[in-house]
């Protein structure tokens, strides 16, 4: 809780600490390999610590390059660094100050509840291994079989969010970022509306944020 996904950067810089002395007592001498690191520390999470998390912080610890955004496919870890020309704007970081730990939140609750709606999809769309290979058409062809509105929700939220995720990468490489600022106003509303993870602070914080003249995205 003490920072931007703190616990999955004290994991990775753990991680290459550890292996970087052992690679120098035994006279190791080949380079660490990142994604292995993100993997072994995203385990720790899993396991240790009782989290099911995806890969996503700990990749983003281990794999983060400066002035780029990550496009990673987290089914095969296959990745891309995008060039992140911000133009003279700015990303700022704001903090709620609401407590919170991924340890008590609803992350396996939500992760379960996308499973229960992948189970019913896969009966109709059985080409596809997870909701990220669901197309929206396709979802909105078949979504009245998941009879639970939440459960359809989470799934809604999940596949149109793999979209923005596309077209977000479309306009960074084409320099829009007011596009791009677009995208973050979607991707906050369906966190809120459909996912139901934001919280009154966080919602607070966004429809403050745009009431500010120069805001693009929040």
């Amino acid at each position: 809780g003490a920072g931007l996904s703190s616990s999955a950067a004290i994991e990775v810089v753990t991680a290459i600490t550890l292996v970087s002395l052992g690679n120098s007592t035994f006279g190791i001498n080949k380079p660490v390999d990142m994604v292995e690191m993100a993997l072994i520390t995203q385990k720790a999470e899993n396991n240790y610590v009782g989290v099911n998390c995806g890969i996503m912080d700990q990749f983003a610890s281990a794999m983060g390059k400066a002035n780029h955004a990550i496009l990673l496919n987290c089914r095969d870890l296959s990745y891309k660094h995008v060039p992140l020309n911000l133009k003279g704007c700015r990303i700022v970081i704001a903090n709620t100050n609401k407590k919170r730990g991924l340890g008590e939140s609803k992350y396996n609750e939500r992760r379960s509840q996308c499973e229960q709606a992948y189970e019913i999809l896969k009966k109709f769309i059985p080409e596809a291994t997870c909701l990220g290979e669901i197309s929206m058409e396709s979802f909105n062809k078949f979504k009245h079989e998941i009879k639970d509105e939440v459960i359809r929700k989470r799934a809604w939220h999940v596949i149109a969010e793999n979209e923005r995720v596309l077209k977000s990468i479309e306009a960074l490489e084409n320099n829009d970022l007011e596009r791009f600022g677009k995208y973050m106003i979607e991707s906050h509303n369906s966190l809120r509306d459909l996912y139901e993870v934001t919280g009154a602070e966080l919602d607070a914080l966004v429809e403050e944020a745009l009431k500010i003249d120069g805001v693009i995205g929040s």
